[in-house]
């Protein structure tokens, strides 16, 4: 079944981590969960259902965004989506809210909140660098936590972040990007490792990739981004019997600090279990809060970017 049509237009990020920071102080903090608990509405699911869902489109933007840096670490080219990329992210975006998500199996559904997620997010970072004075962020500042680099902090730890906007309606109730996170994806897959697909601009979150979440893989997925996101020294950082991780393994999703080295332990590569083998315990919180990939132009017009060929159907839900 079709459901899915061809928009005029053809991104955000993503990401967990796309993870969200609360105020201001001398550090910034993780921010809490939403106050509000699991929405059961979006526990609804059809075990039978084999419909899937392409990403074409999503896929195409993500290979025109994501690049690479020199330790193989992907990052976001914000800049080169160009105005014809970023209205197909909106029509993508636009789309994916009109999945009736509730007809899909569960990991139809785990690979659609994700991809929601980080398309949102997406969408979300690249209208705060194209029009700083419309977001009221001071992009063309000096960030304190990376020198000559547009201010991200101030996204995450300004009066209102926009991670808590409700500005997306899937099936009737309307969302944030934090609702997605903490209410549907950590309520309904708890065992699952979610924040290692969840985007963020931020170095300090897991890196995202090319490839969009697809229903038959999607686990296979989450735990391929954490077995990359713990093999790298600048998150989980071994000293002996000690470890130093990001700032992420703070929230509640990990089990608390003393649950942290069991964790490590489950997800990562053969390798690096044999160094974390001896850890007992959490020495230490990092978070590197310099942008993850390439700064925006200074310009607050969007340039045409590489993204020119125009849109495709954003998907299909097929049987």
């Amino acid at each position: 079944m079709q459901i899915c049509r061809h928009r005029k237009s053809l991104v955000a990020l993503c990401a967990a981590l796309v993870m969200c920071f609360a105020a201001p102080s001398a550090r910034a903090t993780l921010q809490p969960p939403p106050p509000d608990g699991p929405l059961p509405k979006f526990a609804a699911h059809d075990p039978k259902s084999i419909q899937t869902y392409s990403y074409v489109l999503w896929a195409r933007i993500l290979d025109t965004v994501i690049e690479s840096d020199d330790k193989g670490n992907s990052g976001i080219n914000y800049g080169g989506l160009g105005v014809t990329g970023r209205n197909a992210l909106e029509s993508f975006v636009s789309e994916l809210t009109s999945v009736p998500v509730s007809t899909l199996n569960r990991n139809e559904q785990l690979a659609y909140w994700l991809n929601l997620y980080n398309a949102a997010s997406l969408r979300l970072m690249i209208d705060q660098f194209s029009n700083p004075v419309a977001s009221g962020q001071d992009f063309a500042g000096r960030n304190p936590y990376a020198t000559d680099r547009f201010n991200v902090k101030r996204i995450y730890t300004g009066r209102e972040n926009p991670w808590t906007v409700r500005n997306l309606t899937v099936e009737g109730v309307t969302l944030s990007l934090n609702d997605i996170e903490h209410r549907i994806l950590y309520a309904q897959w708890p065992d699952e490792p979610v924040a290692y697909g969840l985007t963020c601009p931020l170095r300090g979150c897991p890196t995202p990739s090319r490839q969009p979440f697809q229903g038959g893989l999607v686990h296979e997925q989450l735990r391929d981004a954490a077995r990359r996101f713990i093999a790298d020294d600048d998150n989980v950082a071994i000293k002996g019997d000690t470890v130093k991780v990001s700032e992420i393994y703070k929230q509640s999703v990990f089990g608390g600090e003393g649950k942290v080295p069991d964790h490590l332990r489950q997800y990562a590569d053969d390798a690096r279990k044999q160094q974390l083998a001896a850890v007992t315990r959490v020495a230490g919180y990092v978070f590197d809060w310099k942008l993850a990939g390439k700064q925006p132009p200074a310009s607050t017009r969007m340039p045409q970017g590489q993204m020119n060929r125009g849109a495709g159907a954003g998907g299909q839900i097929q049987e």
